[in-house]
């Protein structure tokens, strides 16, 4: 599956984007209905996926280990461009999408995929055996 230029590093004009949502993969858009991970637990994940991260962002640091922490002042277009890599974490495993939201060089779209990796998506990868539990 080609990466959609706006994934692209270097590519980030306004001339090249539209509103229009990337479409994201079938796999990634499951929910799961299970009850809220311990403050402990996700705490722990969240720190794991921080540095995960940080092998290939070294300066990155996560402005959140509190469940639920989401960055709302990203626009519909940066909100697109996260779960891209969300797709591409699904069809392609972390390592490669971490790559593609590192080289776009935007810190807080880089948050905002830890935190998209922390929450709901680690417990969809867990189920899907994509992810091991982290304890």
């Amino acid at each position: 599956m080609p990466i959609p230029p706006e994934l692209q590093p270097n590519n980030q004009t306004p001339d090249t984007y539209s509103e229009t949502p990337t479409p994201v993969p079938e796999s990634s858009q499951q929910t799961v209905e299970a009850e809220p991970a311990p403050v402990e637990s996700y705490e722990s994940v969240s720190r794991s996926t921080e540095a995960e991260i940080k092998e290939q962002a070294p300066d990155f640091m996560a402005s959140s280990h509190i469940p639920g922490h989401t960055n709302e002042f990203l626009s519909l277009r940066e909100k697109s461009i996260v779960q891209g890599w969300v797709g591409v974490a699904f069809e392609k495993g972390r390592a490669v999408a971490i790559k593609q939201a590192k080289d776009y060089n935007n810190p807080a779209l880089l948050d905002e995929f830890h935190a998209a990796l922390t929450g709901e998506l680690y417990q969809q990868m867990i189920d899907q055996g994509k992810l091991e539990v982290v304890k």
